[in-house]
């Protein structure tokens, strides 16, 4: 599995370490499931051969999110978990969209 070096340490969806001198990034993960934290509820979708469906439930509260960053957890196929962020400009798209 090739390597990506990122001396800024930006963020990323991509499984990350730290090295010595900078963050090593392994972009061929295989992601099985995604949490999504809106407002007081957390949103699981599962794997379906890495797509994720939305349902209606889903794309109600993706709609009427809150303003702000949305916390996302990820799961690795190898059970490693993941959390990051989702932008405060993508939630705003999410009314567009749903």
């Amino acid at each position: 599995m090739a390597s990506l070096r990122d001396c800024n340490l930006g963020s990323s969806f991509q499984h990350q370490t730290i090295s010595r001198d900078c963050l090593v990034s392994n972009a061929a993960l295989k992601i099985t499931d995604v949490y999504l934290k809106l407002g007081e509820e957390v949103f699981r979708l599962e794997d379906g051969h890495s797509r994720f469906a939305v349902d209606e439930k889903l794309a109600i509260a993706l709609k009427n999110s809150p303003s702000g960053n949305v916390d996302i957890r990820l799961i690795v196929e190898n059970g490693e978990t993941i959390d990051s962020e989702i932008g405060e400009e993508t939630v705003k798209a999410w009314q567009e969209i749903y």
